[in-house]
């Protein structure tokens, strides 16, 4: 039993910065950073079980976007706005 569970806790360790790594990855922009960072507390309170990729997180935050505090809601309008091309 002891030993199963230091399985776990070990790969749970070392599993955790690989996802870390995806979703603040060097690939990131700067605006998709500053989204992530915004929106960190209202990803974990609402997408916690959203696994990233696909764009499954930004699809759990627009169904939450009601709920959304206002410095991620910011964060998501400056962001929609940079992709925005111009006219």
């Amino acid at each position: 039993m002891y030993r199963s569970v230091l399985i776990a806790v070990a790969a749970s360790v070392a599993v955790s910065p690989l996802v870390w790594a995806q979703t603040q990855g060097p690939g990131q922009n700067a605006g998709q950073r500053k989204v992530a960072q915004a929106c960190a507390t209202d990803r974990k309170t609402y997408c916690s079980d959203a696994k990233p990729g696909g764009g499954r997180i930004a699809a759990c935050l627009h169904e939450h976007a009601d709920k959304l505090s206002a410095d991620c809601h910011a964060a998501l309008d400056a962001a929609g706005a940079a992709r925005t091309p111009s006219r």
